[in-house]
C-alpha cells in the first residue's frame, strides 16, 4: 500500500514514468483509489485497476514509451454516466465478477475468486448498514465492530459465528 499525489490516472501514470518506473510495472499495482474533497468532505472519487490488455471496458493512457491500460471499477458523480457501470446511489460500480482485483486477492490467499467476491459483498453490506445507521464517529465504529466480533466468537466454539 502506498500513496502519491495525483489528480487522476493519467497524471499518475505520467508521473511514475517520468520518475523512471517502467510502465509495465504499473500493472503490478492492484487498485488505485483517488480521493476527492468537496466542501471539506473527503470521499472516494474513483477506483481503477491496471490491466494487461486493451478491451471494450478499458481506457488507454499514452506515455512517451508505451501505453498503459486501465479499467474503471467505481466512480462517483456524473462521470459515471458514460461507463458500463451499475448505479449504486451516488456511485457507479462495476460488477464484482468483472473486477480482476478479486482474482488477484484469491490467488494470493489460496481461495476461490467466488469466495473473495462473497466476502467483499458481505463486508460492503455491513459498511452500508453502518452508513444508514449514521455511524461516523471512530469510537462508535470501533465499539460496534468490536461488539460484533465478540458476539460472533461467542456463538460457535471455533469462532465461526455469524459474519
Amino acid at each position: 500500500m502506498g500513496t502519491t499525489h495525483a489528480a487522476g490516472v493519467d497524471p499518475l501514470v505520467n508521473r511514475a514514468v517520468e520518475q523512471g518506473v517502467p510502465a509495465h510495472l504499473l500493472r503490478e499495482i492492484d487498485l488505485v483509489v483517488f480521493p476527492r474533497r468537496t466542501d471539506g468532505d473527503r470521499y472516494v472519487g474513483e477506483v481503477v485497476e491496471f490491466v494487461d490488455d486493451a478491451g471494450p471496458t478499458t481506457t488507454a493512457v499514452e506515455t512517451d514509451a508505451t501505453t498503459v491500460h486501465v479499467r474503471r471499477i467505481a466512480t462517483r458523480g456524473p462521470a459515471a454516466a458514460d461507463e458500463e457501470l451499475h448505479s449504486s446511489g451516488e456511485y457507479a460500480v462495476r460488477d464484482a465478477e468483472d473486477v480482476r482485483f478479486f482474482d488477484a486477492v484469491a490467488a494470493r490467499t489460496d481461495r476461490a475468486p467466488a469466495a473473495v467476491r462473497r466476502e467483499f459483498a458481505r463486508k460492503r453490506r455491513y459498511v452500508r448498514a453502518l452508513d444508514r445507521a449514521g455511524v461516523t464517529d471512530f469510537e462508535a465504529l470501533f465499539e460496534r465492530v468490536a461488539a460484533r466480533r465478540r458476539t460472533a466468537s461467542s456463538v460457535e466454539p471455533d469462532g465461526g459465528g455469524p459474519a
